[in-house]
């Protein structure tokens, strides 16, 4: 998109606020495996009677998460760190494995520089594919996301 819009004559501006929208979602894509990957890691831990010290249910840490869709990450979305804070934001304090905590914390710092590849671009790039595949083409429930995040297939 962003090479068409460029071979066309568009300018610099005016190419940037055409193209925002669709690399907004490319971030809330992404930020969706995120997300996916702490409730996976929620549904594991509470399967095992792992639950955070602090007592937050999953149920509880749900109704936490914004519930606007883009919307509600929209102004986290205008680079990669500030994207990444948001979600290392998001991991519960009181994780009781800090494995997982630090494996969700890890699997943030990945997602941003894949995001700010995409904002440079204009558009998806061969590693945000390869990332999204690496979980969209295997995953069919919250837990699959945990089993990616921990075993890294």
């Amino acid at each position: 998109m962003d090479e068409q819009l460029r071979s066309v004559g568009i300018k610099e501006d005016e190419r940037k606020e055409i193209i925002r929208p669709y690399v907004e979602l490319i971030g809330f894509d992404l930020y969706i495996v995120f997300h996916q990957s702490v409730y996976g890691a929620f549904i594991h831990l509470s399967k095992n009677r792992m639950l955070p010290e602090d007592g937050m249910s999953m149920y509880e840490w749900q109704n936490k998460w914004p519930v606007d869709g883009l919307v509600s990450i929209q102004r986290y979305l205008s680079g990669g760190s500030s994207l990444t804070v948001y979600m290392k934001d998001q991991i519960p304090q009181s994780f009781p494995d800090p494995a997982v905590s630090e494996k969700l914390k890890k699997l943030a710092e990945k997602i941003g520089p894949i995001y700010d590849g995409c904002l440079r671009r204009g558009g998806y790039t061969e590693e945000s594919f390869k990332f999204l595949e690496t979980y969209k083409g295997k995953i069919s429930v919250p837990e699959d996301y945990y089993r990616v995040l921990i075993e890294g297939r």
